[in-house]
């Protein structure tokens, strides 16, 4: 029997290039090391709403991980997403949010209204400011994979051949990232 693929949405800033190297450290990490998901993009101005680029509930609730890469929400957005974490919807799964940004508008926004949220542990907020969103994504899945990698060689100390697989992907993961960001 084939497994189900998770279905991943990533919403981010566009047209931006900390959006889009944003996406491309998404991008990377998922079909690399989770092939399993089938991954949606939609890009969206930093002005626009999610209605205005007609993402609708109806459309979000069928993904299972919703990724917001750059974006400052704005109130519009923060409420089709609140509805979709508390299950004001009819649907038989939990969604997960990831928010990664850095705009100082988001923080204030975002924080105050997914209080709640946040300790039921489906939402998760990335916000610095003084870093783009592309260093913060890069550090997030970098840091998944170190902690993968971590766990994997706890799990299967005496599995060498396992080992050297989990720290081949690493290496090649942020080899492939940090020549992109120019980080070398």
């Amino acid at each position: 029997m084939e497994k189900i693929k998770k279905q991943i949405c990533i919403i981010y800033h566009y047209p931006c290039l900390d959006g889009a190297y944003s996406v491309l450290n998404s991008y990377s990490y998922y079909r690399n090391y989770k092939s399993s998901h089938n991954l949606f993009f939609i890009p969206i101005k930093s002005t626009s709403s999610f209605t205005d680029e007609d993402i609708t509930i109806e459309k979000l609730m069928f993904y299972d991980k919703i990724i917001i890469l750059d974006k400052g929400l704005i109130s519009s957005d923060i409420d089709i997403i609140k509805k979709l974490i508390v299950n004001k919807i009819s649907i038989n799964k939990k969604i997960k949010i990831l928010i990664i940004d850095h705009h100082l508008t988001n923080l204030k926004l975002t924080m105050l209204n997914f209080e709640k949220e946040i300790e039921s542990s489906n939402v998760k907020i990335i916000y610095e400011a003084g870093k783009s969103a592309c260093g913060l994504s890069f550090k997030y899945y970098k840091d998944k994979l170190q902690n993968k990698k971590l766990n994997s060689e706890t799990k299967l100390t005496n599995d060498n051949e396992t080992n050297s697989i989990t720290n081949s992907l690493t290496d090649h993961f942020s080899k492939q990232i940090e020549e992109v960001l120019y980080l070398k």
